[in-house]
């Protein structure tokens, strides 16, 4: 591109990696599968040429810091699952306080119920629309970060850390503050919009096509499994609980442990890696999220037949969202493994 020195009328050509035309960059960055496009991207976050200056300026050890190879030095897409695992295992810690019989309801936040607060119960509606609040926050928050990270590159890793951290300390907040839930959860909504909207900007950056692609999928093994759910073809037992939450915490494990062998420049490969074992493992780990959706919608269906307090339905909406964005980051990382094979 030609840059003009307007003091003193002469024009210099210089190389850029913001792309052949600035002006037009916000339109042609945008998700597409387009060669044009993709490469409008990849030149705009130094993701080709000699010398990345991602690497300059994100600080990153290697391409791999974000979509998760085994050079990772801050594998942030790690960090922003691990939490979720951490939370969504606290959703199904026993408590000492029973309110009721049901097993479900002796957990988590019904274990703090108050006399008299189920008055105006939980309904199905209302988790519904409180869900959906959720989900138009994130939403909002993940196209926001997209749009500010286009011209900003170098905060993309600072801001997928804010976020991935600030969600964190929200969920926790909000698990032992479950009556909360309504502010906290929002708030926790919009820090994953941070670090889902980095995330998924470098890896359509990286692999054209793969958000839309993961967005789908998402959805498409929510309703499924809402589906096999609703017709009772999966049923919850107690062992099928205990299954499934002593997975999602064996996972959290092997996530804390790889994030502080990282620490010391020697992650476990075998998370990361797009081989064979790599690709088994990440199958393995999205299996256990959409079984956690399971769990999910037996809390709900539990809450409304116990008649759980109206407050309830906020923090009931939370535990959904939790699930749906560390299933949506599994995908992710799957879809990118798959296509660092082709």
């Amino acid at each position: 591109m030609k840059r003009v020195d307007r003091g003193s009328g002469s024009t210099s050509r210089t190389k850029s990696t913001l792309g052949p035309n600035r002006g037009s960059a916000h339109v042609s960055a945008l998700p597409t599968t387009s060669h044009h496009a993709s490469g409008t991207l990849q030149k705009r976050f130094g993701l080709s040429g000699a010398s990345p200056p991602y690497q300059r300026h994100y600080g990153l050890a290697s391409e791999a810091a974000l979509d998760g190879g085994p050079k990772s030095r801050q594998p942030l897409l790690i960090l922003a699952s691990s939490y979720c695992l951490v939370r969504q295992s606290l959703l199904f810690m026993p408590s000492n306080n029973p309110v009721s019989n049901n097993p479900v309801l002796r957990r988590g936040p019904f274990s703090t119920v108050q006399p008299g607060e189920a008055a105006e119960p939980m309904t199905l509606n209302g988790v519904i629309s409180r869900t959906f609040f959720f989900l138009v926050l994130v939403v909002a928050s993940t196209a926001v970060t997209w749009m500010f990270l286009l011209d900003r590159p170098q905060a993309l890793s600072g801001t997928i850390l804010v976020g991935a951290l600030g969600g964190l300390g929200c969920a926790f907040f909000t698990t032992f503050n479950p009556r909360s839930a309504a502010i906290s959860g929002s708030i926790y909504c919009l820090f994953e919009g941070l670090a889902i909207g980095g995330i998924t900007l470098y890896a359509e950056v990286k692999y054209p096509g793969v958000a839309f692609q993961a967005v789908c999928l998402t959805f498409a093994v929510l309703f499924a499994l809402l589906g096999l759910y609703s017709f009772r073809i999966i049923r919850v037992s107690q062992t099928f609980q205990s299954v499934i939450v002593s997975a999602t915490i064996g996972i959290a494990l092997v996530y804390g442990l790889n994030l502080l062998l990282g620490m010391f420049h020697a992650p476990l490969g075998f998370i990361s890696g797009s081989g064979p074992f790599g690709i088994l493992f990440s199958l393995f780990v999205v299996g256990i999220a959409a079984l956690n959706l399971i769990l999910d919608f037996q809390f709900i269906e539990a809450g409304i037949a116990n008649r759980a307090p109206k407050w309830a339905e906020w923090y009931a909406g939370f535990s959904l969202m939790v699930t749906l964005i560390w299933l949506y980051l599994e995908i992710l990382r799957l879809l990118m493994k798959l296509a660092r094979r082709r």
